[in-house]
């Protein structure tokens, strides 16, 4: 049976929070793992859709591309949780599914709605991140963190916004070389989230304040 993989790494923020102490960061593994199954186990061309009101979603569409970026963002997870198993709190192991979900949701996401919504949950999971260190310069950082992601939504919002208006569609499509302004604002909020120089600032000021597994 094929599912998205994001849906392994959210049934896991589900369910750790009521798995025993003790064998809570070994089983935070098997997401991770089940993630990375379903990634190589969709064949390329699947598409898996969920009807919103008028809209038919593409919540999971399987490419070549998508599937190398799913690979390694699966691997990324497993090989943090690997790495964090003294970790004992809780919210940092859902914040961290909640993070490599979102990222692997607007990986294989096939329209806008579904890239936007994704994304915002992986900035939500990250800001926890830096925040769970406790610290007065972990709440500074992670509150510029935060403003900085909220900038970069922003842009991708208004773009996918506009670009909807234009062609009427929510699927992802291919933009020609200055196509429109809603391809420059789409860029915009991509690369403020990415740290593309010059609007790369928030990174050295947010990743040093996490967690040493969040980070």
């Amino acid at each position: 049976m094929m599912f998205p993989p994001v849906l392994a790494m959210y049934a896991g923020a589900l369910v750790l929070p009521l798995l025993p102490k003790s064998v809570r960061c070994w089983a935070y593994l098997l997401f991770p793992l089940a993630a990375l199954w379903s990634v190589m186990t969709m064949p390329v061309g699947t598409q898996i859709t969920v009807p919103l009101a008028s809209w038919e979603l593409v919540i999971c569409q399987v490419t070549q591309l998508s599937r190398v970026f799913g690979i390694i963002f699966a691997l990324i997870a497993l090989v943090g949780g690997i790495y964090s198993l003294h970790l004992r709190d809780t919210g940092q192991q859902v914040a961290s599914l909640l993070y490599a979900g979102g990222a692997l949701g607007v990986t294989f996401a096939g329209d806008f709605f579904t890239v936007i919504v994704f994304w915002e949950i992986m900035a939500a999971g990250s800001t926890y991140l830096v925040w769970a260190r406790r610290t007065p310069e972990s709440r500074r950082a992670g509150m510029r963190y935060l403003l900085f992601h909220l900038l970069g939504g922003s842009l991708l919002l208004m773009g996918i916004i506009l670009q909807i208006q234009n062609t009427g569609s929510i699927l992802l499509t291919s933009f020609a070389p200055g196509e429109s302004a809603a391809a420059w604002l789409i860029l915009a909020g991509v690369a403020v989230n990415a740290a593309v120089v010059p609007l790369h600032a928030w990174l050295p000021d947010s990743y040093p304040e996490a967690t040493i597994p969040g980070a």
